[in-house]
């Protein structure tokens, strides 16, 4: 987590991945069977660095990482017409380890210049703490461009 020596216009931090993943279930008797997608009880977590620009390209290349990290890169891809909606929580500067982060409270973050506004409050202020972004699979599914 350190600032960019050549510009202050970027901040490197950590970021906490964390991915929502679905299961198909089967559902009903006989006939009426079917398949529903439930939710995963586990969360699959991944940590990557990242640096923070205001710039609107960089928010293409943040999700095209969060792919990469995960291993879907090779099918989906963000572009600037596809991408998916993410939550971002920057923690407070009091912010506690053991605190849970409450998703209800946190941003959602659905195109670029929702993007670089929350990029230039995160170079202002330059959080110590891991950044959390919450991504839901069926949003990357939904709205992410299949190669």
């Amino acid at each position: 987590m350190t600032s960019n020596g050549e510009d202050d216009d970027s901040f490197t931090s950590t970021l906490s991945l964390q991915l929502v993943t679905y299961s198909a279930v089967k559902t009903g008797k006989g006939l009426k069977k079917r398949l529903v997608l439930k939710k995963d009880v586990r969360v699959k977590t991944k940590l990557i660095e990242f640096t923070f620009t205001m710039q609107d390209d960089n928010y293409l290349l943040f999700q095209n990482d969060i792919l990469r990290k995960y291993g879907f890169h090779t099918c989906y891809k963000s572009t600037s017409k596809h991408f998916f909606p993410v939550k971002i929580h920057i923690p407070p500067k009091n912010y506690d380890s053991c605190s849970q982060v409450r998703v209800k409270e946190v941003p959602d973050i659905e195109n670029s210049s929702e993007y670089v506004e929350l990029a230039k409050q995160i170079v202002k202020d330059q959080p110590q703490k891991d950044i959390t972004v919450l991504i839901d699979m069926q949003k990357i599914e939904l709205f992410c461009k299949v190669h």
